[in-house]
């Protein structure tokens, strides 16, 4: 019977950060032992759901608003 793949995402990322903005996350990362990083990386990135659910909701009601005025300013285009 053939392994079924996992569902999981494995991905390689390289950030460049800057300390006077990122600082307080340096910190956190310093502190953290190195078999540990990753689940932190997740735990921080999981807990910003909510903000990227809010951002992509204005985004799509922002993107809702230019259709109205396109369409309205489609109709004064045909007076």
């Amino acid at each position: 019977m053939p392994r079924r793949r996992s569902r999981r995402v494995h991905i390689s990322l390289r950030v460049t950060l800057d300390p006077d903005i990122d600082g307080t996350f340096l910190e956190l990362l310093a502190r953290t032992p190195r078999g540990k990083r990753a689940s932190l990386i997740r735990e921080l990135l999981r807990s910003s759901y909510a903000e990227l659910e809010r951002q992509n909701l204005q985004q799509c009601q922002d993107d809702r608003q230019d259709e109205w005025l396109d369409y309205i300013a489609g109709e004064d285009d045909d007076l």
